[in-house]
């Protein structure tokens, strides 16, 4: 019961002192806001807008007041950054009408007057593969754009700006985008985007060095043949003298050398395969891009009449 009587009271003092704190702080910040206006509003009439429009965009932060919102965007229109206060000045137009404010409407619908032929506009084009990726995403001063943006006239602020452009499994597009003065156009076409590496080294459009390994297992195997043909050449020449020194009208006695031919000669047979397989495929890999389901090429052990011998298997 003891615990009971002293919890009550103090939460009650807590919940007091944060009720009061609240609205201490929030009439802090009000003020604050209130001081930063009035001095950016000084700096203006001193032809200094260049050092009022931060303060006044703190302002309106710390107290969205319509009335601010209307005077950043007049800050904004006299030190250049005309879409910017273009926006502002919109925006600020469609409160002012809900709010019936003549005096607002007025200005800010004869800031939108003079502004607007002075506005410089960018319109993005996507080349037709660019436009049919899946997943492609569009940033302009790295803020995302939606599909409605694109084709579009897009007013912007004079200055420089960036343009990133991605897809996955793409290599990114960025450009550098600099507007000099008022009223200028400006079209940015977006190239077809670059396949990005994949993540066993081959490049997606099919010339890593895949082609080249299996090119080069095409060589090996073709010196095997020449190899394996030149034993089996000097088996059949080692064949000719012995049997011709026995000079036995039945047929050689205790001839080797047939096992020795066929066994080479099926080897031989084998590497020239897979030499014109090897060579075949590298070739082809080299001088013809696949398709995006990329082909998959195999080296393995292999059964064959007499021995082993190794086989190539792929789908393209």
């Amino acid at each position: 019961m003891h615990h009971f009587r002293f919890l009550g009271p103090t939460l009650l003092v807590v919940a007091v002192a944060t009720a009061s704190a609240a609205p201490t702080a929030l009439a802090d910040s009000k003020q604050v806001a209130q001081q930063l206006f009035d001095d950016a509003k000084g700096l203006m009439e001193s032809g200094k807008a260049v050092q009022a429009c931060p303060m006044l965009a703190e302002s309106l932060r710390l107290d969205p007041a319509p009335g601010t919102e209307l005077r950043l965007a007049y800050c904004y229109e006299l030190i250049g950054r005309t879409s910017t206060a273009w926006s502002m000045f919109k925006t600020g137009l469609a409160k002012a009408k809900q709010a019936n404010n003549t005096g607002r409407i007025e200005f800010a619908t004869e800031h939108l007057a003079a502004i607007e032929p002075r506005l410089s506009k960018v319109t993005l084009q996507l080349d037709p593969p660019a436009a049919s990726l899946t997943g492609l995403v569009v940033k302009w001063d790295g803020e995302q754009l939606g599909a409605a943006a694109l084709g579009v006239a897009l007013p912007v602020d004079p200055g420089e700006h960036s343009l990133r452009v991605e897809a996955p499994g793409k290599k990114p597009f960025e450009k550098k985008v600099t507007i000099v003065g008022d009223a200028k156009r400006e079209t940015i076409q977006i190239p077809s985007l670059e396949d990005l590496p994949t993540s066993d080294g081959q490049r997606s459009e099919g010339r890593g060095w895949t082609p080249w390994a299996i090119g080069g297992a095409g060589v090996i195997f073709l010196g095997g043949f020449v190899g394996a043909r030149v034993v089996v050449a000097g088996a059949q020449a080692d064949r000719r003298d012995f049997c011709g020194a026995q000079r036995a009208s039945s047929g050689c006695v205790g001839d080797d050398h047939v096992s020795k031919i066929q066994t080479w000669g099926a080897i031989s047979y084998v590497s020239g395969a897979l030499a014109v397989a090897g060579i075949g495929t590298g070739v082809y890999l080299l001088l013809k891009a696949p398709s995006s389901d990329h082909g998959s090429v195999g080296i393995g052990p292999a059964v064959v009449s007499g021995g082993t011998g190794f086989s190539i298997q792929g789908s393209f």
